[in-house]
């Protein structure tokens, strides 16, 4: 597949503390990307899938019979389908009609897994989020400290064979292309409509709710990157560094701030490739008017106030 570079530019938005315990300078200084649990969002209902286990004795026998040969287990459909009424006695499952409908506790579900079912996912998954927006008040002031920190952005790849953009990454010495996903904004109802396991549709259905956010947060306009905790070393990657174009102030940041990302990067990337620019707008009136390229950064550092 093949890969150009377009003016499209992602954002992301960072406050600085004093002690860097949020690593805003640290994730800067090592390229890094860091890759949130989505449990620690401000939205409880993010990455959050309903799956719908119900199904008929044929689907769950074959399930079953799939989990047990993948743990190296024999397992005949006729075997399968006795372990299932097994568990119908034990109140694992319930049985409305012809459909079984699996019954939820910690007890049950130790010892289904025990016996080759397993129906939650394989591994929690960890989101890395961007904008396609630097001119967000409300960004601003909910990730940026209040305008008192900076705006990051990114230049990803482009692919000419679809519309998805990538931002590059490396792990180790290889570097991959790590599909950007732009989300989708629906009523929070919808975003416990369930999917059952046994949709032929349900991989799908499952990887676009990992896209799918309340109405509540179009303001966002947030595109992501999503792994999985297994696929992540201290949920993170690294980006290329030639992938980072711009940083931008907030209205507010403070001298020391500003010095401390300038000298950051002069100190960690190559000369000339990541720009400074300035926030245009007032505070009071949530307003931003617009970004402006910094031509002298020293005198820019010496005249905030």
């Amino acid at each position: 597949m093949t890969y150009t570079k377009d003016e499209t530019l992602v954002f992301q938005y960072r406050a600085i503390s004093k002690s860097d315990d949020n690593h805003t300078i640290e994730n800067l200084a090592l390229k890094q990307l860091y890759f949130s649990d989505p449990a620690t969002f401000k939205d409880p209902d993010d990455c959050k899938v309903w799956l719908d286990e119900s199904g008929t004795e044929d689907q769950w026998a074959n399930l079953i019979m799939i989990n047990r040969k993948a743990r190296m287990v024999d397992c005949t459909q006729a075997e399968a389908k006795q372990l299932l009424t097994d568990y119908l006695e034990r109140g694992y499952f319930t049985k409305d009609g012809d459909i079984y409908i699996l019954v939820r506790n910690e007890r049950y579900d130790k010892e289904r897994a025990r016996n080759g079912y397993r129906g939650d996912l394989t591994a929690s998954p960890r989101v890395c989020c961007f904008s396609d927006t630097c001119s967000s008040v409300s960004m601003w002031e909910e990730h940026a400290d209040n305008h008192r920190g900076i705006c990051l952005c990114y230049s990803p790849m482009k692919s000419t064979n679809t519309n998805y953009m990538y931002i590059s990454t490396s792990l180790g010495t290889s570097r991959i292309e790590s599909e950007l996903y732009n989300v989708y904004y629906v009523l929070a109802s919808r975003l416990k409509d369930k999917i059952n396991i046994f949709d032929e549709q349900a991989a799908r259905k499952i990887c676009k709710r990992l896209r799918t956010k309340a109405d509540d947060y179009q303001y966002e306009r947030e595109y992501r990157i999503i792994c999985f905790e297994n696929e992540l070393k201290n949920d993170i990657l690294n980006y290329w560094e030639g992938d980072l174009k711009r940083i931008i102030f907030g209205l507010e940041i403070n001298p020391e701030d500003a010095e401390l990302v300038y000298e950051t990067v002069k100190n960690h990337y190559p000369p000339n490739t990541v720009n400074f620019y300035r926030s245009i707008g007032t505070v009071e009136d949530r307003v931003i008017i617009d970004h402006n390229p910094i031509s002298n950064i020293d005198e820019y550092i010496r005249n905030l106030v």
